[in-house]
């Protein structure tokens, strides 16, 4: 029996294959799966970076790192549409983490 990696996949399927995983439901706890993705490898973080369609799901909630996460997936998604999604219940459960997470003005 023949093993395989997914590193002999060609990068446009690799693609399709990361955009299917970042449709999916997801944690919010968890790092968006471009960010993810992006950490893998070099080779990882150039499709990443080279796909917009990758980085237009934003999810948005109380963790300190969600809004520095939406902000990148704004950059990365360029000039496609997005669909974000904010956690109010999360958000309004702990104001002060959503707080210190934004930027100083």
């Amino acid at each position: 029996m023949a093993w395989y990696t997914v590193e002999i996949l060609p990068d446009e399927v690799l693609g399709v294959i990361l955009k299917l995983v970042a449709d999916s439901p997801m944690n919010l706890a968890a790092p968006p799966t471009p960010i993810v993705a992006a950490r893998v490898n070099r080779r990882w973080r150039s499709i990443t970076l080279s796909y917009p369609e990758l980085w237009t799901t934003i999810r948005i909630s109380h963790r300190p790192h969600s809004l520095r996460w939406a902000s990148i997936s704004l950059a990365c998604s360029r000039t496609l549409p997005i669909d974000i999604s904010i956690n109010l219940e999360a958000c309004l459960r702990n104001p002060n983490d959503v707080e210190r997470s934004m930027p100083p003005p």
